[in-house]
């Protein structure tokens, strides 16, 4: 049972792409040289391959233009989920996904080869996302006094079109418009909303128009280009600092990663403190490195471990108000999903929390080995001291006798 949106058959378009038809045999054998370099680790799940081509090392070739035809719509490429190979009626294979977040609703995207590089296409006709704001549903949202029309068909009868009245229900196999503002926007029922396959596909047949049948010349070369490439490059060159808002830590050397080597505010300014270092055992030196590090790291675990359990809390508090006098969760957003976050949010807690408290523990045994340390060192200074003034006392008093 579910609710198809954009089921007007007026927003099929015809024309304006142009592809090769050939097997899903073959264009499954173009994608799997294409992929290869994603292969790195020697996985062979789709998903996974899909995922990095599509979202983790976005835009890396020869996945440009795919990445391109998916920014046209607010979608996050969190999850990529591959559905197998379609051909549509225009004669022209595709490979099926479904893109979103944890929050969104999935897109259908089609991905084919249009003779010289892979596309992308997101119909309009039966799919699933907010055209009016081209944005995924759980991205979406309407602006204030403005109205939507949405064309929609339920698979079953029963369907309720408002959770807070029941009792009007969606017509089962035929077309229904229902004008959604501001204020009925977030009653309606968007749970039940899901993608309508065989409208997609007819909208991917009338948009892509067929060359014909690829020659054969064209495809091995394509498939060479493929392979070579896949080849060339083991893996995408990215660079991860470029993607992280903090600096890194930089585990291979003793200076701070924003400063120069050997300035006055790091741990071992110069050769002098070098060569002092070498005089230490290397168990100290060891320990002493090991205690440097997790005093960078513990402030920072315990702020993570409650920044990240009071935003998912928020997020509970927010969308309760927001959508439910009841107290139930938003109909946009499913409860089980955030049950799921809330356990996996209190779990890292107690995790960083219970590691935060280990690390404290190793502080606390190390303060005290140094401060008894320091306290035999200070006894031994003493003892020096004292033993020193009786020997110059004995030396002035054999003066005095002589």
């Amino acid at each position: 049972m579910a609710i198809y949106i954009n089921m007007d058959r007026r927003l099929l378009r015809k024309g304006g792409r142009t592809a090769y038809s050939m097997a899903e045999g073959d264009l499954m054998g173009l994608l799997e040289n294409a992929l290869q370099r994603f292969r790195y680790d020697g996985s062979a799940d789709a998903d996974m391959l899909l995922y990095r081509a599509l979202s983790e090392f976005r835009g890396e070739a020869p996945f440009q233009k795919v990445c391109k035809d998916i920014e046209k719509i607010d979608v996050d490429s969190e999850n990529v989920c591959y559905e197998g190979f379609v051909t549509g009626s225009n004669g022209v294979s595709a490979l099926k996904l479904a893109i979103g977040g944890d929050w969104e609703t999935s897109v259908r995207v089609f991905i084919y080869w249009d003779g010289k590089a892979f596309r992308a296409y997101i119909p309009i006709y039966g799919n699933c996302y907010n055209r009016f704001c081209n944005a995924a549903l759980g991205s979406d949202g309407i602006e204030p006094g403005e109205q939507q029309t949405h064309t929609i068909q339920a698979t079953k009868s029963g369907h309720p079109i408002f959770l807070d009245d029941r009792s009007r229900t969606v017509p089962v196999d035929t077309t229904f418009d229902v004008v959604l503002n501001e204020d009925n926007y977030n009653k309606f029922n968007w749970r039940a909303v899901d993608i309508c396959d065989d409208a997609c596909l007819e909208d991917f047949s009338c948009r892509v128009t067929s060359k014909g049948d690829i020659p054969r010349d064209l495809y091995n070369k394509a498939l060479d280009a493929m392979d070579k490439l896949g080849r060339k490059h083991a893996a995408p060159e990215i660079c991860e600092e470029e993607d992280l808002e903090w600096e890194p830590i930089n585990f291979d050397c003793v200076y701070e990663p924003d400063d120069e080597e050997g300035d006055e505010d790091d741990d071992y300014p110069g050769e002098a403190a070098c060569s002092q270092e070498e005089e230490k055992p290397p168990e100290e030196k060891k320990l002493l490195a090991d205690v440097r590090i997790l005093k960078e790291n513990v402030e920072w675990i315990r702020d993570a471990a409650e920044a990240y359990f009071e935003v998912l809390n928020g997020m509970a508090d927010y969308l309760t108000a927001k959508y439910s006098e009841k107290g139930e969760p938003s109909p946009r957003f499913n409860s089980w999903r955030w049950a799921k976050l809330k356990s996996i949010a209190e779990e890292d807690k107690k995790h960083l929390l219970a590691e935060m408290e280990k690390r404290e523990a190793f502080f606390s045994e190390v303060a005290a080995a140094e401060e008894a340390k320091a306290q035999a060192e200070g006894n031994l200074s003493d003892s020096m001291d004292e033993a020193l003034l009786e020997i110059l006392f004995l030396e002035k008093q054999k003066e005095t006798d002589q």
